[in-house]
């Protein structure tokens, strides 16, 4: 299991970082493996004889379903109607995975009702099952097996539930390195309802994030040592080209995007001269490209006012092959045409209001 944890930790750094914080227990009553909120369970014959891919996988199902509160978000439903709800909805994450949704979530329905829908979406369409089939087996029914007395488990919520936001947010705060499980840290924290991060601290996550890294044991990572835990350190390279995109159709507040504007000269700082920073001026064409240095000036022109299409962006960057995205933030309202198939390189749409975007990660401009 300790090396499960290391392999899990490297592949999603977001989860493993919230996971190596909880305890770690033998419990053969289960199946495979699972979490009561405050330790991971595993039963010790499995683990040895199961694919190592397909035990992350497990780990992964039982992290994901707690981290998006699962266990206290569905007391309106019945309880075997959410079940089926929150493993649906894990699917999308799944398929972003190293990990096969097929041999971990315990699937009563098709995919495409979970398909961009959240657990209670899924839940409040799904049809009617019959009562009389025996249902497969769950992680909240796992997570049942664990809890002996119910009474305390009910006591106990409370404080698991602020518990797990602390977790999630000293995580994503903490959390210096990409990977697989970025995608699951920025869906988790936009189901937060609260407390929200400051969203220049989310912008420096997402820059330390894009920077490309190589892992390398020697020197091993000096983080987990004290604990006896082995894992490979970092290496850092070059920035590469980081992509700026500002919506400039007529739905922007002009005085939003001079706003934003102040903060990419900010970003040209951060940036210095570990890469270079890319300005696109875009509504539903690229009207202005410019690249934006330490000091340089900005412009003092918004260009644009136009209807609003995400697609040209996206297909700018691909058509130019001399730019190399380490990754793309935009600002925008989130009303407009999206691609179908998201970029090879991280996205962070900052809104001035909430949206619903397809990929990547997103947050909500303050006062906007």
């Amino acid at each position: 299991m300790a090396d499960v944890r290391a392999r899990f930790l490297t592949r999603n750094p977001f989860l493993g970082v919230v996971a190596l914080g909880m305890a770690w227990r033998e419990n053969s009553t289960i199946r495979t493996v699972t979490s009561d909120g405050s330790a991971v369970h595993y039963n010790p014959d499995y683990v040895r004889d199961a694919p190592p891919l397909e035990v992350e996988g497990h780990l992964l199902h039982a992290l994901l379903h707690w981290a998006l509160g699962h266990p206290w978000r569905g007391r309106s439903f019945d309880p075997r109607r959410w079940r089926a709800a929150t493993d649906l909805a894990l699917v999308e994450l799944f398929l972003r995975s190293s990990y096969d949704y097929r041999t971990v979530l315990p699937l009563r329905y098709g995919v495409e009702l979970g398909r961009a829908r959240s657990a209670e979406e899924i839940a409040s369409i799904l049809p009617d099952h019959d009562d009389d089939e025996a249902p497969g087996p769950t992680a909240d029914a796992e997570i049942d097996e664990c809890w002996q007395d119910p009474i305390e488990r009910e006591r106990s919520e409370p404080q698991l539930r602020q518990r797990w936001r602390e977790r999630l947010v000293q995580a994503a705060q903490s959390m210096a390195a990409g990977g697989e499980g970025g995608a699951f840290g920025d869906e988790v924290l936009s189901a937060l309802e609260a407390p929200r991060i400051d969203w220049r601290g989310r912008l420096t996550m997402f820059l330390q994030r894009t920077q490309a890294s190589d892992y390398s044991w020697v020197p091993p990572n000096r983080r987990y040592l004290h604990r006896r835990i082995y894992l490979p350190g970092t290496r850092s390279r070059h920035l590469g080209d980081l992509v700026v995109a500002l919506d400039t159709s007529g739905s922007i507040d002009p005085d939003v995007a001079r706003a934003f504007l102040a903060e990419v000269g900010q970003l040209a700082q951060m940036v210095g001269g570990s890469g270079r920073l890319l300005l696109l001026q875009v509504d539903d064409e690229v009207r202005d490209v410019r690249e934006i240095g330490p000091g340089s000036p900005l412009p003092e022109t918004i260009r644009g006012r136009g209807g609003t299409s995400f697609r040209p962006a996206f297909e700018y960057l691909a058509a130019h092959s001399e730019i190399q995205p380490s990754g793309l933030l935009y600002l925008t309202d989130g009303d407009g045409s999206f691609p179908e198939l998201p970029p090879p390189y991280p996205v962070l749409w900052v809104l001035v209001g909430p949206a619903r975007v397809p990929f990547g990660a997103s947050v909500v401009l303050p006062n906007a």
